[in-house]
């Protein structure tokens, strides 16, 4: 029986990159080049000292994947070869917090919509934007439908 916002939030996070992850995997086959990765959760300790990622002002230029975190998942799109679209990668980051209420955040990196921070909502159970309530599977069905082959489904 999960109890605490903290367990409420690492199962609902962890189902939302299970879900995002089969729904990507599917359309493998009519996407050339699509590169997915999951990366476990880790912690500022697993990473070595000869390993550190130094500490930069532009967070940008900073490896997310090298960043504590509690699981991230990943997929890269090729370019399509529109002028406007030149591919990226897509990044979904679990930020547990202990001491919220909420238990955590997940925040995405989208090459085509940018970054947002997003919060489980237990009684929608969606992931919405932190700042102005859209939904987090929304955005990433509205990117991937504008450069991508097949519809997800998330």
């Amino acid at each position: 029986l999960i109890s605490s916002p903290s367990e409420h939030f690492l199962s609902a996070s962890m189902s939302l990159l299970d879900r995002v992850q089969s729904a990507v995997t599917k359309l493998k086959d009519c996407n050339d080049g699509l590169e997915i990765k999951r990366h476990p959760p880790s912690s500022s300790s697993d990473s070595s000292p000869n390993h550190a990622t130094p500490k930069h002002d532009n967070t940008e230029s900073i490896d997310p994947t090298n960043q504590p975190h509690g699981g991230q998942l990943s997929y890269h799109v090729l370019s399509s070869g529109d002028l406007y679209w030149g591919g990226g990668t897509y990044l979904l980051t679990i930020h547990p917090d202990n001491d919220a209420d909420r238990g955590g955040t997940v925040a995405l990196r989208s090459p085509l919509s940018g970054s947002f921070t997003y919060v489980y909502n237990p009684s929608s159970k969606e992931w919405v934007g932190e700042d102005d309530g859209h939904s987090l599977l929304g955005m990433l069905t509205r990117d991937w439908i504008r450069q991508c082959r097949g519809v997800p489904d998330f």
